[in-house]
Formats: C-alpha cells, structure tokens, sequence
C-alpha cells in the first residue's frame, strides 16, 4: 500500500467536516474495474461496492441501433454549426441504443466495518477529504489524544481496493480496536479482510476475516 495522502498535500482535493449521510455525499473510488463510495464514518464505516460485471439483464442482438452510423455525420455537422438541440434530437433517436436492450449497472455488496476508540462519541478535528490526483479517500479525527487516519484507494495493477486503518501511536488505549468487518448483499461476494499492525491487534499479529455470501 503505498499511496499516502494528506488533506493539505494540494489543492486538487475534496474536503468535508462530517461523514457522508447518503450516497450521493459519499467520496468515489476506482480502477475502472471495481469501485467503491466511501462514507467516512468514525465508528462505523461503510463502502458501497462496485463491479464492472454486475448488470440486470442480458446479452442480446438489439442493442446496437441500426440507424446510428447513417445519422452518426449529420449529427456532428449540426454540432459543429452550433445547433446543439437538433444535435442532440438527432443523437436521441439515431445513435442512442434501444431502451430495452441491456438493463442497468447494480451495486455488488456493502461493506461496513465496526471500530472502536478511546473517548468513543467524543471525536474531535474530523475532516473527510478526496485527492482528485491519486484517488485516495480518506477520513482524519482525534480522539483521547491519539490521532486516526483512515484511507481507501483502488488499485488498477493489483486489481483490489485497500484500506489502511493508521493511529499516531502504536498502543491504543483501551477500548481502540476493530471490532467487526462484515460484507452484505443479496449477490454472492467475497469480502477478505487482513490485519496488520504493531502493539495491540485483533485477535493476533496477522488474522483475517472472509466472508462468502451466497447469490439469490
């Protein structure tokens, strides 16, 4: 994991004082493959997740509109002339494929994962930002003194989304921790979790969590 970010690194960035409360506040991540919307929560927090393949419906030979290449130039020429409705009619009933072709992309799962903090309900100096360059989202707060950083970012080359869960020190007061990472949906998915870090861990030095859940 080696994106690493920090709210004021530049000015291409997105910056918000609270957690995401629906999905259209929410911060997105992706590789082009899987995406994610994440929202920032303190104890709670929780990615919408995403996957290129997951669409209603199915293949068929009527998706292509057969009209579309004869209309295709003379729908360029009314843009480049600056009529931009006609343009658009043209493009509406021409190169547009049919309404009843394909269906629409679903969401996959929700992530959310659980934690605990020293002080919890008592989090101080909370931004959630996105740094548009790298794609890293990320949430920053304090809370009895000690300092958490949370960032996600999807990986293209290794085609995963990570998160890294960062304190400023590396023993945690009683009762810091994560608590539960849990993976839902109608869909089968698979949600692999695996932990790392220095004095007090979950349950041992290297443990993971899996979950398999079955289509329906």
């Amino acid at each position: 994991m080696s994106p690493t970010v920090s709210p004021q690194s530049n000015s291409w960035g997105l910056w918000y004082r609270q957690p995401a409360e629906r999905w259209l506040d929410s911060s997105p991540i992706g590789n082009g493959r899987l995406g994610a919307m994440v929202f920032g929560g303190i104890e709670h927090e929780l990615l919408m997740l995403n996957e290129s393949t997951v669409w209603s419906g199915s293949r068929n030979t009527t998706n292509v509109n057969p009209s579309a290449r004869e209309y295709l130039g003379q729908m360029r020429q009314l843009f480049f002339e600056g009529k931009y409705a006609e343009g658009n009619a043209v493009c509406a009933k021409h190169l547009c494929g049919r309404e009843d072709s394909f269906g629409t992309h679903l969401p996959l799962a929700k992530l959310r994962i659980d934690q605990s903090y020293p002080g919890e309900g008592h989090a101080a100096g909370y931004q959630r930002w996105l740094d548009l360059p790298t794609g890293v989202a990320g949430v920053e707060f304090s809370s009895a003194g000690v300092q958490f950083s949370r960032e996600v970012f999807a990986s293209n080359p290794d085609q995963v989304i990570a998160i890294r869960l960062s304190p400023s020190t590396a023993t945690l007061p009683e009762p810091a921790g994560l608590r539960r990472c849990c993976c839902n949906r109608t869909r089968r998915c698979t949600c692999f979790l695996r932990c790392r870090g220095h004095g007090r861990t979950v349950g041992s030095e290297d443990c993971a969590l899996a979950a398999d859940l079955p289509w329906t």
